[in-house]
């Protein structure tokens, strides 16, 4: 639906009746989440942007690397994720943050989202929305 873009148009009676998945969409497009800044070398904040990903991604991102010896991570909050995290050399880090950044983009860009097909564009500048 295409609204004015002035007051009293109707636009936030339109989305608050919007079913829940819906509302999600749009909020994404619009705004999308993405990882704390963090940088190569020692203190470059790898595991605090670890530490920001849900229990699933942790758990899918350390479970992809496949490193040898390690032990199969599950979403279950308080079961070390972290903390091997941030045990890891940090080529393995910026691989397992390299691989979340791409993981969140794909899952949580929806379909038709993407400005292509639709409306409602997202934003030019992720860093002007807030980390969720």
């Amino acid at each position: 639906k295409m609204f004015p873009a002035r007051q009293g148009a109707g636009k936030t009676q339109f989305f608050a009746a919007l079913p829940d998945h819906e509302k999600v969409r749009v909020l994404m497009a619009l705004c999308p989440r993405r990882l704390p800044d963090w940088a190569e070398g020692k203190g470059g904040g790898k595991v605090k942007a670890f530490a920001y990903l849900t229990e699933e991604e942790k758990a899918y991102c350390l479970n992809a690397l496949k490193i040898p010896g390690a032990p199969r991570f599950t979403p279950k909050p308080g079961t070390g994720k972290v903390g091997f995290f941030a045990g890891l050399p940090d080529e393995q880090k910026s691989a397992v943050l390299t691989q979340a950044a791409q993981w969140i983009q794909e899952v949580e860009e929806p379909e038709g989202m993407d400005g292509s097909d639709s409306v409602i564009a997202p934003r030019k500048d992720p860093a002007a929305c807030t980390i969720l």
